[in-house]
């Protein structure tokens, strides 16, 4: 006669490990996934402020241009040859602008009482007109000469900002700020004075 053993009793502690390593693995997989949405989230958010860096260079480049209509050149010239028409009277004087970076008006010897000698300026202004009520158009030099040179507001003259080079990548700046230098639509002092019949040059920048 056989006796059939009775089974075996079901290994609670067993249970227990299984249970808690599938546990284990399964907050190891969310963890692990929330650190990698994290890590895109990061590594997005330079990628797309790179990528509209990008778009916003090519649209500047594609949509800025220089004013150089035909109409506004034809105006000008309109205007330069009624002025070479116009009857002068009396000698021309002669016209020297000397334009001073970070130069203030007491820095002249002619303004009163300074240390620096500036004997030759002093002459040239003994010898002239001394106006006292000019005053810098911009802060910094390319859109102040632009200014001075036109009469109008750097930005309305085409110089916003600082000039960089114009060959190479510098010129992705000039683009960017609408900075395009003073068009050939521009009327300028040394316009003015040729069709009065001056002889004009400039020596420096």
């Amino acid at each position: 006669m056989s006796t059939a053993l009775p089974p075996e009793p079901a290994d609670e502690n067993a249970q227990e490990v299984g249970t808690t390593d599938s546990t284990t693995t399964r907050r190891k997989s969310g963890r692990g996934k929330r650190i990698l949405k994290n890590t895109g989230l990061v590594l997005a958010l330079p990628g797309t402020i790179l990528l509209g860096g990008i778009g916003y260079v090519l649209w500047e480049m594609l949509t800025n241009k220089p004013d150089n209509s035909p109409e506004h050149e034809a105006s000008k010239r309109e205007y330069l040859d009624q002025l070479s028409g116009m009857a002068t009277s009396g000698d021309s004087p002669n016209v020297l602008l000397v334009y001073y970076d970070d130069l203030g008006y007491g820095d002249l010897g002619f303004m009163g009482d300074t240390p620096i000698k500036t004997p030759n300026i002093d002459a040239l202004a003994a010898d002239g007109v001394v106006m006292t009520n000019y005053h810098a158009p911009s802060a910094v030099c390319t859109p102040s000469r632009a200014a001075m040179l036109t009469g109008r507001l750097a930005p309305r003259a085409g110089v916003p900002e600082v000039l960089h080079p114009s060959s190479g990548a510098t010129n992705i700046i000039n683009v960017i700020s609408e900075g395009f230098g003073i068009t050939q639509a521009e009327i300028t002092i040394p316009d003015v004075l040729q069709a009065a019949g001056y002889e004009t040059g400039m020596i420096g920048k």
